[in-house]
């Protein structure tokens, strides 16, 4: 249960899927019947069917490479395959018959389905990179020996559960163990999963948008980190007695952490922080990400891929941040300027003066702040250093970034109902915000020091 992406294909990147998948069977479209041997192929790269016979065995110009929304297939154990969104991407001509390559968008194992209208499902069952971290919560500990044998505390697991309009989320740890050798060692197992259960079945587009993706980005907001879908399984109902149906699909976020001073990765908020009204936190978050999904895109895009120049990270963050700005505050101006309208730079002061009682100890200057950062953008923009006296350079561009992040993660906190206490205590305890007010405080060219 893997998912693997064709987004990537033609960049280059690769997903979290480390060894190809493959199964030898036999594939046919519903609308010929006939059927030819082939391999289904389930790459870091992408998913690829290769038939060593062709379904037409005509020779066609690359112009006039076929498509099919659906083709079916089974292993030769028995294991049936339907192949959603098959794209031909070569057809080669030999002297007893054809063989064909189709792009695959999504694989459902497990299942037939004869039309796209049939792909809906009512029960979905995901996991993410860096769940666990998330739900456990600090200072768990592994079964300890008594007399009598081993233990599990199960008061270090947590469930959480959400009713939505359209499905209800339940977002929880199981915990299995046993004992061996007389109980002298003990098999621990622990899952982590999020189910969901949709009002009607929903395609796995409609629920990745309205659902899975918002989850997602709320695990990267509580971890810090760029968590990816591991896998996914889905159910026409939820009887316990139906088989699950594995996908395989498309991706955009393989996890690649860029390692650096400023970013450990540490867990800003746990499951159990937002335990005593998880419905009021989540919901406050998938109101923020309907109404400002472009800007969530790109505050998600930076926590991944490693080799983006931190420039072009810089820049994102500075957009993310003047759109979030305007949709939140408007364009009135908030002291007495010239302008009619905020400049860039009033917009970062703003949030930076919305979040400052919290954030003081890495930016206790706003206006001289909001400075560098106008400098430095409108110079990666134009490449001109006139009258640019504000130029974050090298690692001090790469401390203007992460600073810029911390400042969008708080006002996250804020938006979805953190209190100031409850963000101070959240920031506080955590040795990642630590680091960087520490780099500020030391190297930061914003943050005035006196002689």
């Amino acid at each position: 249960m893997v998912f693997t992406t064709s987004r990537y294909i033609k960049s280059g990147y690769v997903t979290t899927v480390s060894e190809e998948l493959r199964y030898e069977g036999k594939w046919w479209i519903t609308n010929i019947g006939e059927s030819v041997s082939g391999t289904l192929s389930i790459t870091p790269k992408g998913i690829w069917l290769s038939l060593n016979e062709s379904f037409d065995n005509t020779t066609k110009m690359p112009d006039e490479l076929s498509s099919y929304d659906i083709i079916l297939g089974i292993q030769y154990q028995g294991y049936k395959f339907t192949l959603k969104g098959c794209e031909e991407i070569r057809n080669q001509s030999g002297s007893i018959y054809n063989t064909q390559v189709f792009y695959v968008e999504t694989v459902y194992g497990g299942t037939h389905a004869e039309d796209i209208s049939d792909l809906k499902f009512k029960v979905y069952g995901i996991r993410y990179t860096y769940l666990s971290d998330w739900l456990r919560n600090p200072g768990f500990r592994v079964p300890k020996k008594r007399d009598d044998g081993y233990h599990i505390e199960y008061k270090n697991f947590i469930e959480i559960k959400s009713d939505f309009q359209n499905a209800s989320i339940e977002i929880k740890s199981s915990v299995s163990w046993g004992h061996q050798n007389g109980g002298y060692n003990v098999q621990l197992k622990i899952s982590d999963i999020v189910k969901v259960r949709c009002q009607s079945p929903m395609s796995i587009k409609d629920v990745n948008l309205e659902v899975l993706d918002p989850i997602q980005d709320f695990i990267i907001l509580a971890t810090t980190r760029p968590s990816s879908i591991t896998s996914l399984s889905a159910k026409r109902s939820d009887s316990e007695n139906e088989d699950d149906v594995t996908v395989f699909t498309q991706t955009p976020y393989p996890t690649q952490e860029r390692v650096s001073l400023f970013n450990r990765g540490i867990v800003l908020f746990y499951a159990k922080d937002i335990s005593d009204k998880p419905k009021y936190y989540l919901e406050k978050w998938f109101e923020l990400e309907k109404d400002m999904r472009d800007i969530f895109k790109i505050f998600v895009d930076v926590h991944y891929d490693p080799e983006l120049l931190i420039s072009n990270k810089f820049l994102n963050i500075t957009q993310a941040l003047e759109a979030y700005n305007r949709i939140r505050y408007g364009d009135a101006p908030t002291r007495k300027q010239k302008s009619k309208k905020k400049t860039f730079k009033d917009r970062i002061q703003e949030l930076v003066e919305k979040t400052y009682s919290l954030i003081d100890a890495l930016i206790p200057d706003s206006e001289r702040f909001s400075d560098w950062v106008k400098d430095t953008r409108n110079y990666l923009v134009h490449r001109d250093k006139a009258d640019k006296k504000h130029l974050a350079e090298e690692e001090n561009l790469e401390l203007l970034f992460y600073t810029l992040l911390w400042l969008l993660r708080v006002s996250c906190l804020i938006e979805i109902g953190f209190s100031n206490e409850q963000c101070t205590a959240l920031l506080s305890r955590n040795n990642g915000f630590r680091d960087i007010c520490k780099a500020a405080q030391l190297k930061a060219p914003w943050i005035q020091r006196a002689n």
